[in-house]
């Protein structure tokens, strides 16, 4: 039988989108007038706003801006602010006893995953799991011996 155990690895559970799929995609032409602009004009590898022509340039609009969606716009404030928001669910890591409620924390095996109980739960398990081994034990030995006894008659009639 193959054991799973259900590790907590945040990487896996809270992953960003892609940046690419974020940010808007950027399609800008620089006329030869705003390419010819020297290096002390531009800033962060873009030029300065009154350097670009916006006549010859149909690519860039303010209309366009105020038309793009607002969901659009706000991507990267609400996936920050989701990470910002993110509470760890404790009930993953509490002790997973069935009969009642045990607030005690999960116990950590020997390879660094979890248990499905806390140390309590986990050793009063270990024990009924002996008696119920024990018990299924003495009613096979009691059942070998039943027929033992069976056959021992039936042959010697």
């Amino acid at each position: 039988m193959p054991l799973t155990s259900k590790t907590l690895r945040p990487s896996e559970e809270a992953t960003l989108p892609p940046l690419s799929s974020v940010l808007p995609a950027t399609t800008m032409t620089f006329s030869a007038k705003t390419s010819s602009a020297g290096s002390d004009m531009m800033l962060g590898g873009l030029p300065p706003i009154h350097a670009t022509d916006k006549k010859k340039d149909p690519k860039i609009t303010v209309v366009d801006d105020i038309d793009a969606p607002v969901s659009r716009l706000n991507e990267i404030a609400t996936a920050f602010d989701s990470l910002d928001d993110e509470v760890v669910d404790t009930t993953d890591l509490q002790c997973r006893y069935r009969r009642g409620k045990c607030t005690q924390p999960r116990t950590l095996k020997k390879n660094g995953s979890l248990h499905s109980y806390c140390e309590h739960h986990r050793l009063r398990s270990i024990r009924n799991q002996k008696v119920f081994d024990q018990k299924r034990r003495q009613q096979r030995e009691c059942e070998v011996e039943n027929r033992r006894h069976f056959y021992s008659r039936r042959r010697g009639v």
